[in-house]
């Protein structure tokens, strides 16, 4: 595998020694190297920040690409199926960030983060006008992967090929929780660490 040098600026990771991105595809899209992109928080869950409208609905079906990290120092790339799925939402509005259970664990690193200042997280999100990646970019708990992904550079498209024939994971059984502002929403949200898998997606 290989992967572009990242700039200091992308290497700032506050208390992050490690992150894997994850391209969340719909599994009828006409390109499959097309998706949205998320970032592996435990071995089974991944955080997908402003999920399109359909995405993670109820009963779709997704892939879930690993491909990281960066270094290009891990496990080979692999496809695995979502299970279960919560998103946020503002009432009547947009999807702010979902998460997505993996129909299996996975050997990727996930994100390694000491547990991040959630009121300076929020006051950010809410300053971002609920951008999920620059709050999370601007606080120091990871790095914003938008601008290599749509230059088509944050994976190679060797990685991708590797991985064209994507695991046939079930149906989503998702949830969505809706709120009236984005500080009750950023209030109530999980940070980016494996506590999260406790309080969404209980056994």
């Amino acid at each position: 595998m290989s992967y572009p040098e990242l700039s200091d600026a992308d290497q700032r990771v506050s208390g992050a020694a490690t992150e894997t991105f994850v391209l969340v595809k719909d599994r009828t899209a006409d390109d499959w190297r097309t998706g949205t992109v998320g970032v592996l928080i435990d071995t089974d869950v991944v955080m997908v920040p402003a999920p399109p409208k359909g995405l993670l609905d109820h009963g779709e079906q997704v892939d879930l690409i690993l491909c990281g990290p960066p270094n290009g120092h891990g496990p080979a790339p692999e496809c695995v199926g979502g299970r279960r799925a919560v998103v946020l939402r503002l009432t009547g509005g947009r999807a702010v960030v979902g998460y997505v259970q993996l129909d299996r664990g996975t050997r990727h690193p996930a994100l390694n983060v000491t547990r991040p200042d959630k009121e300076r997280l929020v006051d950010a999100l809410a300053g971002c006008g609920g951008d999920y990646w620059s709050a999370m970019d601007g606080v120091g708990i990871v790095r914003d992967p938008r601008p290599p992904f749509k230059a088509g550079t944050l994976w190679s498209p060797s990685d991708l090929d590797s991985v064209a024939h994507g695991f046939a994971g079930g149906p989503l059984e998702t949830k969505e929780r809706e709120y009236q502002t984005l500080g009750e929403l950023g209030t109530d949200a999980c940070c980016p660490t494996k506590c999260c898998k406790r309080s969404l997606f209980p056994r």
